[in-house]
């Protein structure tokens, strides 16, 4: 009988916590009241607290000027943001300075706020305008765009032996774009741009993007790629890689993004997945497509043409091609275990410059340098490392010299213009 009482009194005392429980306000995505959400900390700037001649800031994109004496480098600051989260934090936190080859001299470009970003910054081919975004972060923390921003040009005159003096910021109606760059005209720019968006019940958003072109003296925009969407088959970009830009002769436009079709069946999109460089050609025309992923050989990935010198591609090393037989002419940087993701050379063919692995593989956001080299493990050297190609590095076609440019922390070009 005791047992039995026992058993009851357990029973009925299950029966009242189930019944609290049930009356009780659930929380969080079970219904009931959502509680106030805890005030994320602070991002901690962790280069700040290392030593005096940390790298601070990373470069992302460089650029030449048509006269061939300067090149206009995007540094972004690795100020803030985790080691466990180190592709993310300030690494979108972005300026626009000026590098000058003759004497090797850097200068920050006058008329960039503090509560903004600049992002990836290009000469017209007159090199009298320079195209950028701006990102109106409002605070050091600007992933939340991851690159995007509003369309703006700066006016520019460069004078031989000096620094360029860049007008008044304009702005332009297009807002979401990236990696923007001129048509060989100059009246209109090419960029990636924010096609479809959605958000989902999680508060999480997605979307896709796609290239677009903004005519400046029209005040038009058109999307040269749009038959690549259709209810047949369609094509879904995620992440910008390179700048799209016409060919020479403006019969082909190349652009290479990272591509996320899963979700939908193969027979039913152009290209599956990876980071493809892609040549559209119009909707009459196939679309050529190649995975690019360690490519050393012929076209690949293109980062830009020239007359004489050929095609400039990657990433898998930095080479020069022929275009009439894709066949690599010259390689320029051979990384071990990098790869290039961005580069350009001069209208005269002399400067080649490259960027070096300022992009995640898997995710496609721009990642920090804290060191102005790539380097390999080597067990004959004292910290078991050893140089294999610089981070930034600027190739003299005419000798075949490869310097790796050691850019500067912005604070420090910013006590220099304020003194």
């Amino acid at each position: 009988m005791k047992e039995i009482l026992n058993s009851t009194r357990l029973y009925l005392v299950a029966v009242a916590c189930l019944a609290l429980l049930a009356c009780a306000p659930r929380f969080g995505n079970y219904g009931g009241p959502i509680g106030s959400p805890m005030r994320a900390p602070a991002p901690t700037d962790h280069c700040a607290t290392d030593k005096p001649e940390a790298i601070c800031w990373t470069p992302v994109q460089a650029r030449f000027h048509p006269d061939g004496q300067r090149m206009v480098v995007n540094l972004c600051s690795n100020r803030l943001g985790t080691p466990q989260d180190q592709y993310r934090g300030g690494i979108y936190y972005c300026r626009m300075v000026e590098y000058r080859m003759a004497d090797q001299s850097w200068h920050l470009i006058a008329g960039q706020d503090e509560d903004k970003s600049y992002l990836y910054p290009s000469y017209s081919h007159d090199g009298k305008t320079l195209v950028f975004g701006v990102d109106d972060c409002r605070a050091r923390y600007c992933m939340g765009s991851i690159g995007f921003g509003q369309l703006a040009t700066m006016s520019v005159q460069a004078q031989p032996g000096q620094p360029a003096v860049y007008g008044p910021l304009k702005r332009w109606p297009v807002m979401g774009m990236s990696r923007p760059n001129f048509t060989a005209d100059d009246q209109r720019v090419l960029y990636w741009r924010n096609h479809h968006s959605a958000r989902l019940a999680s508060g999480r958003s997605i979307g896709s993007i796609s290239v677009f072109e903004y005519h400046l003296g029209k005040d038009e925009e058109t999307h040269p790629i749009a038959s690549l969407y259709s209810q047949a088959k369609t094509i879904r970009f995620i992440h910008a890689w390179t700048a799209p830009q016409y060919s020479l002769d403006g019969k082909v436009l190349r652009f290479s993004g990272m591509v996320d079709n899963l979700i939908r069946s193969p027979e039913h999109v152009w290209i599956r997945g990876g980071i493809p460089d892609v040549e559209y050609r119009g909707p009459d025309n196939p679309l050529i497509h190649r995975q690019t992923d360690r490519n050393l050989e012929g076209l690949g990935r293109v980062f830009a043409e020239h007359p004489e010198r050929g095609i400039l591609a990657g990433p898998g090393n930095l080479r020069l091609v022929d275009p009439r037989t894709q066949q690599t002419a010259r390689v320029l940087v051979q990384p071990q275990r990098a790869r290039v993701d961005q580069a350009d050379i001069d209208l005269s063919g002399r400067w080649v410059v490259a960027v070096v692995d300022s992009l995640n593989p898997h995710t496609g956001e721009q990642g920090p340098h804290r060191t102005f080299w790539k380097q390999v493990r080597d067990i004959r050297k004292a910290d078991g490392n050893k140089d294999d190609v610089p981070v930034l590095p600027l190739i003299d076609l005419s000798t075949g010299q490869v310097q790796a440019l050691r850019w500067p922390n912005i604070e420090s070009l910013n006590a220099h213009v304020n003194r």
